[in-house]
């Protein structure tokens, strides 16, 4: 019996598909209200992988990632982790800081950890990042931005690192005196 493999067809996208069509341009800083939501999603994430937290280097580098091809990494020789903060939202960082922590339980746990692309270490720790994010994020919804622009009466643009006292925001005070952006909308 001949089993034949029937040729997917493909379909060629519209060169204007990804073309930008208006709306805010992701530009975000490290601002100090990030820090806290951070730690607190590095102690869940060691209390549900049972594991202790090891050093964790914040980079806010806007080259580094280029550099590197990665947006963070784990080093099992000095247990540390090194995570970018530059220009990613918040969801995007913390899956980041799940994956490598992750490899931080499968180094305790003695597993080798040789970061080949669909290695079994890999793919647990992309698909536990992800079991992670889900149920962090059902409690957590600030990690989806714009709710922790608004910690402590100092409002952070999501647009631009530009930010300002609630108090002094004037009649809009959630509308950014330096890019227009509207830090209310969702």
């Amino acid at each position: 019996m001949e089993v034949r493999i029937k040729k997917p067809k493909i379909t060629k996208v519209p060169k204007d598909s990804f073309k930008y069509r208006g709306g805010p341009i992701l530009h975000e800083g490290f601002t100090p209200q990030k820090a806290p939501l951070m730690k607190k999603f590095v102690n869940y994430a060691c209390d549900r992988l049972n594991i202790d937290s090891p050093k964790i280097f914040v980079i806010n580098s806007p080259s580094y990632s280029q550099e590197n091809k990665s947006f963070g990494g784990y080093h099992p020789q000095e247990q540390e982790i090194k995570v970018v903060v530059h220009n990613r939202n918040m969801a995007d960082i913390l899956r980041t800081l799940a994956h490598e922590l992750v490899h931080h339980m499968q180094n305790l746990n003695g597993k080798e950890l040789n970061g080949d692309d669909g290695s079994d270490v890999e793919n647990e720790a992309n698909a536990m990042a992800g079991v992670l994010m889900r149920e962090f994020g059902r409690e957590n919804s600030e990690i989806f931005e714009s709710k922790i622009n608004k910690i402590k009466g100092e409002i952070y643009c999501t647009n631009c690192p530009w930010h300002w006292p609630l108090a002094k925001g004037g009649k809009d005070p959630y509308i950014c005196h330096k890019c227009g952006h509207d830090n209310m909308k969702k």
